[in-house]
């Protein structure tokens, strides 16, 4: 089997993995929205995610969002813009989600809930 054969049925292979994954997250956040124990939004996702409460976080690729937030008082501040000071929040979520042992996906645009581009589902 050629070099090129075998990158080709791996990545079939992955690909199929991960868009298993995807497909069950998103079931999971239609149950957890149903039950009252999902969110959506980039105030919610980073201020969850901070607190460590979110289990699976759902982000629409190339998604960016820019303000500030206060870790001691939970305070997010969402600008239209990008204003000197900011930081990603979405970056900021993922990476708050990953360091407290939560998962997070993307997933196209039109498959995240409510058109808010992020959604999360809660451990409690």
């Amino acid at each position: 089997m050629k070099i090129d054969e075998l990158h080709r049925r791996s990545l079939e292979k992955a690909n199929g993995y991960f868009r298993k994954d995807l497909e069950e997250a998103l079931e999971r956040y239609g149950a957890a929205s149903a039950s009252g124990s999902a969110i959506t939004g980039t105030v919610n996702a980073v201020k969850m995610s901070a607190r460590g409460r979110v289990d699976t976080l759902l982000v629409a690729p190339d998604l960016s969002a820019y303000g500030r937030f206060d870790p001691k008082t939970g305070e997010t501040v969402l600008n239209e813009e990008r204003q000197p000071g900011d930081s990603d929040l979405i970056s900021l979520a993922v990476e708050e989600t990953l360091l407290k042992g939560g998962k997070v996906f993307t997933a196209p645009e039109d498959r995240i809930p409510k058109d808010q581009g992020i959604a999360a589902i809660l451990r409690y």
